[in-house]
């Protein structure tokens, strides 16, 4: 037993090790299209005789990769020189604009009460982090508050409601699509100054954010159980996967009315939220960093990739705010007080009133308009 624990231990590092030994010279293939001529005519010209020795290196590990790199900016006009330095700056500004336009942890973390698979797909399109003040995350009755003159969703057109989800969904894998491409483009066509021989990081960066707003979105479903108030009989039947399934492909407006119980605040909770807020920070950080280091690439192709970053992040933040609204329309709230639990619904709402208000000495809560 020992002795193969033992070669699945050496196969597994062997497997791991692979990638840094064995990685093809991929790097000064591809380049973007503004300067990508000139920049290979100079390779092939001037930079010839480091270029072979890059190519007789090994993978991740060759160490002659900086020295193409030296060359090539020797040989570079000191006019295209100064456009990448600000193609630098366009770039080192884009994680923290994606974080002011992209999905916010608390709202994704509301909307995985419903459409748990479609909240994943938002946070993988939308590759932004907003750290939080430490322990301080989004009130839902704030998130939930209905406001006077919004309009209410359709809930009776069954082709209303299979249009939305397609196109919910079709947006959502096109925004992905995008961060992938724009991610790869980065890494093939371009150079980090402080690591020449990986191509991943931007890739990195992208995909390590959908892990942080998870993190995130834990970390609020501590503070909040969802119950569900239309569980009827038929509801039961079909099992809580079917109509989880069910409610995945449903508009949050179509979808059951069901409450949110907002608890009080835990260790445990603080801590995971401290941690999830500093790491945040660590990864808009990452991205600054890594963006800013980006060789190679002109001014309009740094446009280019900055707006294609955005418009994923707006366009998961339309779907995100479109099926919120749907759920200011379906929810409950109420909030653990200091002996019991005091529902902040009145037993009888009014349909059509925009804002119902609960107060007692210590607080106020909205609750959002529930249609039935």
């Amino acid at each position: 037993m020992a002795t193969q624990q033992t070669l699945f231990s050496l196969a597994l590092l062997a497997l791991l090790a692979l990638p840094l030994v064995a990685a093809k010279n991929a790097r000064f293939l591809h380049w973007y299209p503004t300067y990508g001529p000139d920049f290979q005519d100079i390779l092939t010209n001037n930079c010839s005789v480091s270029y072979n020795k890059y190519l007789k290196g090994t993978g991740h590990l060759n160490k002659a990769c900086p020295y193409v790199v030296d060359c090539i900016l020797t040989n570079t006009r000191e006019s295209y020189k100064a456009n990448m330095a600000s193609a630098s700056v366009v770039l080192g500004l884009t994680p923290a604009i994606l974080t002011l336009l992209g999905c916010g942890t608390a709202e994704l973390s509301l909307l995985s009460t419903r459409r748990p698979f479609l909240s994943i797909c938002l946070a993988i399109g939308s590759p932004s982090v907003a750290p939080v003040h430490t322990f301080e995350y989004s009130n839902p009755f704030v998130i939930l508050q209905t406001k006077e003159g919004r309009r209410l969703h359709s809930r009776k057109s069954a082709l209303r409601k299979a249009l939305a989800v397609t196109v919910q969904y079709l947006l959502a894998f096109a925004a992905i699509a995008n961060v992938a491409t724009v991610s790869y483009d980065l890494g093939v066509k371009s150079l980090f100054n402080f690591t020449c021989n990986q191509a991943y990081l931007a890739f990195l960066w992208a995909f390590l954010a959908p892990a942080i707003q998870v993190s995130g979105s834990i970390a609020f479903r501590l503070r909040f159980k969802v119950v569900d108030i239309d569980a009827g009989d038929g509801r039961r039947k079909r099992g809580r996967f079917v109509q989880r399934l069910i409610n995945e492909f449903s508009p949050c407006s179509t979808q059951g009315r069901s409450s949110i119980l907002w608890k009080r605040e835990t260790t445990f909770f603080l801590i995971w939220s401290w941690t999830v807020s500093a790491v945040a920070a660590c990864h808009i950080l990452f991205g600054t960093l890594a963006f800013s280091s980006l060789l190679f690439i002109a001014v309009k192709d740094a446009l280019t990739v900055a707006t294609r970053f955005i418009a994923s992040a707006i366009v998961c933040r339309a779907i995100l705010v479109f099926e919120l609204s749907g759920m200011r329309e379906t929810t409950l709230i109420e909030e653990e007080r200091n002996e019991n639990l005091r529902p902040l619904l009145a037993s009888r709402h009014t349909p059509g009133s925009s804002i119902s208000k609960t107060s007692n000495e210590s607080s106020h809560a909205f609750i959002p308009t529930i249609r039935t």
